[in-house]
């Protein structure tokens, strides 16, 4: 038993307000072919029509993500923007375009992308907060700002904003504030590794000393194998002269990762401090190994030989430095 007229136009309706527009256009044809000058039902299927050419297919949609997945980014790129030239308001074309390009260090694409994508839905919190993470890696921290509180604005429980607020403000020395973030995005994730790392290194930045301890040592429990966290906390073990232990944490970075430059200088640092000033020298020669430029290091290893008197030998790494700056 068919629907009556005014009963199949309603559920019609009620398909397309549900994003079911497979539902609703075998409706509107049914009623079309019972009622071929029915305005109501010739209106609402042009309008899906019209709809349909505005969005590309899934399976276009799903050959996008499938390029991302698989890390061909540019070809994501490329795809992207064919794609956006037939379907412009396409808003997930616009997301992938700016994700890719933001991987990709495309600024200047991605930034447009995400602008698009707040045009196309103002109130998209993601795009909010992917645009602060351009204009924070652009230095633009007050704009970031803007963003990320945007995005707040719009989803209060979006951590990733929280963090990455807390970011761009442990960046321009706004530590307490920058603390205040890390933690709200703690509270609402819990298991945010990351969020604990920085909370830590604000904490270190405010003197909070012990406290950045327990943030780096709970990140840990999140990542045991995580070489900056074992950096991080033997910088602050440092900063308390505990020097042993943050030889072992040292130790354990570099285990991880032997190529971490400033894992070696911080190693000559507290070999320094401990005045075994052989240890030190080696650390530092290796950290310049591993990166030739790195300033601190030379400089670092040029006070060693000032200390021992070998003033030509300090010298050239003391002015390597001046130079760089």
């Amino acid at each position: 038993m068919s629907l009556s007229l005014d009963s199949a136009l309603r559920k019609a309706q009620t398909f397309e307000k549900r994003n079911d527009l497979v539902s609703a256009t075998a409706i509107y044809q049914d009623i079309l072919a019972r009622f071929p000058a029915n305005q109501r039902a010739i209106t609402g299927y042009k309008r899906l029509q019209n709809n349909a050419k505005s969005e590309p297919s899934s399976e276009q949609i799903q050959n996008l993500v499938t390029l991302f997945n698989q890390g061909q980014l540019e070809a994501t790129i490329a795809q992207s923007q064919t794609l956006i030239d037939n379907f412009p308001n396409a808003v997930d074309l616009w997301k992938i375009l700016g994700v890719a390009s933001a991987r990709t260090g495309h600024e200047e694409l991605a930034e447009r992308a995400f602008r698009q994508v707040i045009t196309l839905n103002p109130k998209s919190h993601d795009a909010y907060n992917n645009l602060g993470n351009i204009l924070k890696a652009k230095g633009l921290f007050d704009d970031a700002i803007t963003a990320y509180e945007t995005a707040l604005n719009l989803s209060p429980a979006y951590a990733d904003a929280h963090y990455n607020l807390g970011n761009v403000l442990l960046e321009i020395e706004r530590c307490d504030a920058a603390i205040a973030c890390f933690e709200r995005a703690l509270h609402l994730a819990p298991t945010h590794a990351d969020a604990y790392n920085n909370l830590g290194n604000a904490l270190t930045k405010s003197g909070r000393d012990e406290e950045a301890v327990l943030a780096f040592k709970k990140s840990l429990v999140l990542r045991p194998n995580c070489a900056e966290t074992h950096y991080f906390i033997g910088n602050t073990l440092c900063s308390q002269d505990n020097f042993a232990d943050a030889l072992a944490h040292f130790s354990t970075a570099l285990s991880l990762r032997s190529d971490y430059a400033e894992a070696y200088n911080s190693v000559g640092l507290a070999h320094k401090s401990k005045n075994n000033l052989t240890a030190a020298t080696t650390a530092f020669r290796h950290a310049i190994n591993i990166q030739a430029t790195y300033a601190d290091a030379h400089y670092n290893l040029g006070g060693i030989h000032g200390k021992q008197s070998a003033f030509t030998a300090a010298w050239p790494e003391m002015e390597w430095r001046w130079q760089q700056k």
